[in-house]
């Protein structure tokens, strides 16, 4: 059924030491085609300029509402933004990612479409550290909240996110959303998400990826056996090998960027990190490979 009511919005900015990027996050913000909302922003305990940056755009913009306090933790934080909340609906933006104009007006009209939709997100475009192209990808399927507009009320009722997740906890609770009601997506690129040494999906990428597998395993486990043990204290030293926490060689997370621009045909950024991987770590023939390859442009 159609939702005839234009449901209010806020904006969520989690922030942690993106001094760097802030400033453009919260611009691709304030320059949205859709002007109606709230947008709150909580700087949990930055300890570089993202404050100082944060406090400006404050004090010129009546729509944002800053909130700075010590570090508690990503999960906590978003769990602080959604009580903090005013709106129906409620956007993620992460602090160094780029929405595009039309992003809210995409994202509220499919939510017009069916009013049983808790949860719409998007494709996206991975962008490096400066912003250049790396490649389009497709969120269908994924439960990162980074896209994501959800119902205010739904991520009350499920609990919002898990205190107890050290990493993952968005994954986890785009799979409690989907238990509890019905989600969307569109298949076009509303923001640029970048990717960066500091960001967890580098820093700790082997981390992350046995985090979200074990955490979709589980919630199988929830489906099929009526059994969470999330709700418990659960025991991730166990269950995650002490290795995956190592960060990713910085070679080897340059020639990843590479491979995946020049399979976009984004050939002058995959020259770009091809190059870089190279000069890091020049006795390895995968660098050499994805080097002479982008020279190549194929």
């Amino acid at each position: 059924m159609k939702n005839t009511k234009r449901q209010s919005v806020t904006v969520l900015m989690p922030v942690y030491n993106t001094g760097r990027y802030v400033a453009t996050a919260v611009e691709s913000i304030l320059n949205q085609n859709f002007k109606e909302f709230e947008f709150i922003i909580i700087d949990d305990g930055s300890t570089d300029r993202s404050y100082k940056v944060l406090k400006g755009y404050e004090n010129r913009d009546s729509r944002i509402r800053l909130i700075s306090r010590e570090n508690l933790g990503i999960s906590k934080t978003r769990n602080e933004l959604i009580g903090e909340a005013n709106g129906d609906l409620l956007l993620w933006a992460d602090s160094d990612d780029i929405s595009y104009p039309n992003r809210i007006d995409c994202l509220l009209d499919k939510f017009l479409t069916d009013d049983k939709l808790i949860w719409v997100s998007s494709s996206f475009r991975i962008v490096d550290p400066s912003g250049m192209p790396i490649r389009i990808m497709s969120n269908f399927g994924n439960f990162g909240i980074g896209t994501a507009m959800i119902s205010k009320r739904a991520a009350m009722v499920i609990g919002g996110f898990r205190e107890n997740l050290p990493i993952g906890e968005d994954t986890d609770f785009g799979l409690r959303m989907r238990e509890f009601g019905k989600m969307s997506y569109i298949d076009c690129p509303l923001l640029d998400y970048r990717q960066h040494f500091g960001s967890i999906c580098n820093s700790l990428r082997l981390a992350e990826n046995s985090y979200v597998e074990l955490i979709k395993n589980l919630s199988e486990k929830r489906r099929l056996e009526k059994v969470d043990v999330l709700k418990c204290e659960y025991n991730f030293n166990q269950a995650i090998p002490a290795e995956a926490h190592k960060p990713e060689p910085a070679w080897q997370t340059h020639s990843r960027w590479a491979w995946w621009a020049l399979g976009a045909g984004n050939i002058k950024t995959a020259r770009k990190h091809s190059f870089i991987a190279v000069v890091k770590n020049p006795l390895n023939t995968q660098t050499w490979k994805v080097f002479l390859c982008s020279l190549r442009g194929h």
